[in-house]
């Protein structure tokens, strides 16, 4: 099932679309008369999200526009036919709703296309084939300087740790700490549901094997990469060694991509499929409408320009370029190779960006505006 918020934008939407008026409380009758036939979307807890005025006016209210919007500017006067197709979190498609067989891809205020794992950017662009977690942009591409940079990490907590003594941090609902004890190094992460633990040598070089194997998600995201961001990501060796890995791994990914790249499928990185589909977006101020154009437009009409990646400060990021050759223009994307829950923490993503100074129309048709 989707999280609270995108339940809340993509149902709202379509009390929008169904309702064309600006009602909460009748929203929320609609939600009721949802659940009470089955279909689960997570909005009923009084404890949620869903009773918070600030989330009302920022996503609710936007959704209902959005849905309004879109109906009149589809010049939809009946519906005959509507799916959320939202709430289906395995589906690979972008449609989160299809009224009268028309796909619709919403998002509020993001310039966000999609959260992909690099597994199946890569996929998508050359000629093997990956699967979910399969890919470490890191560990594939820069192994030597992703160890060099752990080392960097460790060695300035062990060290903080001797001389310090323990370090404690206060999270929302729960506490991180991290100190020595009987001559181990200890992890703590301790909630008002949980409490765990683990213990490393007390030394200042432990393997970034050894340091998994002892470790699990919660105390990597919780306790290590919290005093990372907190304190280790301010040392500047630290960055020196996350900046060169990243640039390792960008040099290699890149060497790798035209090495191997399959144009044919190039297109479905940017959420072009075989057939047209609608995109909408909404913020506190504007609305947008566009038409993304079917696999065989996007083939006769754009270019690829250029791979490149960039690493500003040490964020690595993959940039593609794109020519609309009608029209002359050009639109870069952005995958943000990085952590989603905390350095060291799992597989970095890929989420892909369109950047703040591009426009959509340079490779979707604008619709609609307001």
């Amino acid at each position: 099932m989707a999280n609270l918020r995108t339940s809340l934008r993509e149902l709202s939407f379509i009390y929008g679309l169904i309702a064309h008026d600006f009602s909460v409380p009748k929203f929320k009758d609609f939600c009721s008369t949802l659940a009470d036939n089955g279909i689960e979307h997570g909005l009923e807890s009084k404890d949620s999200v869903f009773y918070s005025k600030v989330v009302f006016d920022q996503i609710v209210k936007n959704g209902i526009r959005l849905g309004i919007f879109v109906r009149d500017n589809l010049k939809i006067t009946k519906i005959d036919t509507l799916n959320w197709t939202g709430n289906d979190t395995q589906s690979d498609t972008p449609y989160d709703v299809i009224v009268n067989n028309i796909p619709i891809s919403l998002k509020e205020d993001s310039f966000i296309l999609e959260n992909m794992g690099l597994y199946k950017l890569l996929s998508l662009l050359t000629e093997n084939t990956y699967k979910r977690g399969e890919v470490h942009i890191f560990k594939k591409f820069a192994p030597r300087e992703y160890e060099e940079w752990f080392d960097v990490a460790w060695h300035s907590m062990f060290y903080k740790i001797r001389r310090h003594g323990p370090w404690v941090y206060k999270g929302k609902g729960y506490t991180s700490t991290i100190k020595e004890q009987d001559n181990k190094i200890v992890f703590i992460y301790k909630s008002p549901e949980k409490t765990l633990s683990c213990s490393l040598p007390f030394k200042s070089y432990v393997s970034l094997d050894e340091f998994e194997k002892e470790t699990n998600s919660i105390l990597r995201e919780k306790v290590f990469s919290k005093w990372i961001s907190s304190i280790g990501a301010y040392v500047g060796e630290y960055k020196v060694y996350k900046n060169i890995c990243s640039t390792k791994a960008g040099e290699e990914l890149t060497k790798f991509i035209h090495k191997n790249i399959k144009v044919e499928s190039f297109s479905r990185i940017f959420r072009i499929l075989e057939t047209p589909y609608y995109y909408a977006k909404v913020t506190n101020n504007s609305m947008e409408l566009y038409k993304v154009p079917g696999k065989q437009d996007f083939k006769n009409n754009f270019e690829i320009m250029a791979f490149e990646y960039s690493v500003p400060s040490s964020q690595l990021n993959l940039l593609t370029t794109i020519k609309n050759i009608k029209l002359g223009t050009e639109i870069t994307f952005r995958n943000e190779l990085r952590f989603s829950h905390g350095q060291f923490n799992g597989t970095p993503e890929a989420k892909l960006y369109y950047t703040k100074d591009s426009s959509l129309e340079a490779i979707y048709e604008l619709v609609a505006t307001q």
